[in-house]
């Protein structure tokens, strides 16, 4: 029975897939010929000591090369972030986990003898599998930028680990704040900008209380070169953190329920 529930999760999640499989595939093969265009086409004068692309220049002037090469990846990476945000994470990953969670989809489910809890980890796989592959193409456009531009890959790993611990987190919010299966279309839509705002609302916070404080709140943002630091990736890790926490707690919440429920039965 455990692998036939185990076995549906995938299931359930191969649903998720097959359904915006297309839409990303496509995206994802759109910004892997971008980023290698704005990776290619990147060069350095050594006269006026800045970054180039194709004949035009662009950065920070009078820098040292390396940095100025990161600034530029960094700016870069600012539409990598535009897209996630504007278009793959509310459309393709937190509409779709909301929207599990209506009348519809939860009476269907209800009509297999799948324990809830298994439904619940195929909508964490889902979390984590888009994250993977944010994280994924992150790293093919740092480890290109780096190679090609003759950079330390260490400069540009923040970028990347960042998004991706922005996604986890706001996918871990939308799964936190599921609502009950009533709730209005409108109503999932707000729940869906929270999740995207949240992370980035947390930076905000962060940035006007004392710096201690600062260190110690969980917050995702499209940093640029200039703004990095130990405090923003100690930020990231308890987002991360954070977010594991709020994928795991209904799946632990449900466990502990079973189990009051079992020993009374007892």
């Amino acid at each position: 029975m455990k692998n036939k529930n185990l076995l549906f999760s995938f299931i359930f999640l191969g649903v998720f897939w097959k359904q915006h499989l297309k839409s990303i595939l496509l995206t994802i093969i759109a910004l892997v010929i971008t980023v290698t265009v704005l990776t290619l086409f990147v060069s350095w004068d050594d006269t006026i000591g800045k970054a180039m692309f194709i004949n035009f220049y662009i950065g920070l002037a009078g820098e040292p090369r390396e940095y100025a090469l990161q600034f530029v990846f960094y700016d870069y990476f600012l539409l990598f972030w535009a897209l996630i945000f504007f278009f793959l994470l509310p459309f393709k990953v937190l509409t779709p986990l909301t929207m599990s969670y209506t009348v519809s989809n939860s009476l269907w489910l209800r009509m297999t003898t799948v324990k809830w809890e298994y439904i619940q980890l195929a909508r964490v796989f889902y979390v984590m599998s888009m994250s993977i592959l944010i994280f994924c193409v992150g790293m093919f456009w740092a480890i290109l930028f780096s190679f090609y531009q003759n950079l330390p890959f260490k400069m540009l790993f923040e970028a990347v680990f960042s998004l991706s611990v922005y996604t986890v987190f706001s996918g871990s919010i939308i799964l936190l704040l599921r609502g009950s299966p009533i709730d209005s279309v409108e109503k999932r839509q707000t729940y869906v900008m929270i999740s995207l705002l949240i992370p980035i609302a947390l930076y905000i916070l962060a940035k006007n209380l004392s710096p201690k404080v600062y260190g110690l709140l969980p917050f995702t943002f499209p940093l640029r070169a200039n703004q990095l630091s130990y405090v923003s990736l100690r930020g990231n890790f308890m987002a991360l953190l954070l977010a594991l926490l709020f994928l795991l707690f209904p799946l632990l919440n449900q466990a502990l329920k079973t189990k009051i429920i079992n020993k009374k039965d007892a």
